[in-house]
């Protein structure tokens, strides 16, 4: 048996959920990691979807796996979200609800062809020859899917039944909560800049989620060389013909979130970082 490699992928700075002043993060064309957009924010664990060519240096960074073959065996397929809610006076008021949901959304299962689509609600359904995307197509391709039942507070009320989704399957759907017997709290400290009124100091801790997906699989990659017609830092490995594995941060009060009031503009909105771990053989 093969030895066991691991792929990382680390997030590099803070997220900002989609919020009231800046409603869109589009995706990053290099890390395909996140598309937020109003209530759904997508992220994608990309030690699965994105591999760096199995060739020297300079054409790949050398901190991070690179594919020789065009298949793996996948073993383990984890994620880690580390959340950050606001603080101080900038704390979400009032109680604000957030859901994390996981699971799989179906191949992209792109050819040579080209054509877009505009779709009712916004996007564009477009479909790249499968040899020239760059690496936010993935985040694109999840967000196609979970935009309409996941974009409001609205959807909270509807009743959707695994019959009624179409190109997806979720996996876990739960609340995040903090734990106020052991967190350390927020305090509210009287006459901090005016003589009887409050001052709001302190918020929720950071909380940690670890999300796993079933592997135990080959998965089958294929080559985008975007428009470049030699090797470069911009070829990758993806899986075309695969089910692409998301986690959705459904924030239903997105509105309330960023607003103008707040002492600093923005500083109202919860902020993730996330970093995923692929454990698999290289044929």
């Amino acid at each position: 048996m093969a030895e066991l490699e691991t792929h990382t992928q680390i997030s590099e700075a803070e997220m900002p959920l989609a919020n009231l002043d800046t409603p869109t993060y589009a995706p990053d064309s290099s890390s395909g990691l996140s598309f937020r957009r109003n209530a759904c924010n997508v992220f994608i664990p990309t030690a699965f979807t994105k591999f760096n060519l199995g060739v020297d240096p300079p054409f790949y960074n050398p901190d991070e796996a690179k594919l020789t073959g065009e298949s793996i065996f996948a073993k383990y397929l984890q994620m880690k979200l580390r959340i950050t809610f606001p603080s101080g006076q900038n704390i979400l008021v009032p109680n604000q609800t957030l859901y994390l949901i996981h699971g799989y959304a179906d191949p992209t299962k792109l050819t040579f062809d080209d054509y877009k689509l505009n779709m009712s609600n916004g996007l564009i359904a477009d479909s790249p020859p499968k040899d020239k995307i760059d690496a936010s197509y993935i985040p694109w391709h999840v967000m196609r899917l979970l935009h309409e039942e996941f974009n409001s507070e609205r959807d909270q009320m509807d009743w959707v039944g695994k019959k009624q989704r179409r190109g997806y399957s979720i996996l876990g759907y739960n609340k995040i909560t903090v734990d106020k017997d052991t967190a350390i709290t927020s305090r509210t400290h009287l006459g901090a800049v005016t003589t009887g009124i409050g001052e709001q100091q302190g918020g929720p801790p950071q909380i940690v989620r670890r999300i796993t997906w079933p592997m135990n699989r080959k998965v089958q990659y294929t080559l985008s060389k975007q428009s470049d017609s030699t090797p470069s830092d911009r070829w990758f490995k993806y899986p075309n013909d695969n089910a692409i594995p998301f986690v959705c941060l459904f924030n239903p009060q997105w509105e309330k979130q960023g607003v103008d009031n707040r002492p600093e503009s923005s500083l109202g909105v919860i902020n993730v970082e996330a970093s995923s771990k692929l454990w698999y053989n290289d044929f």
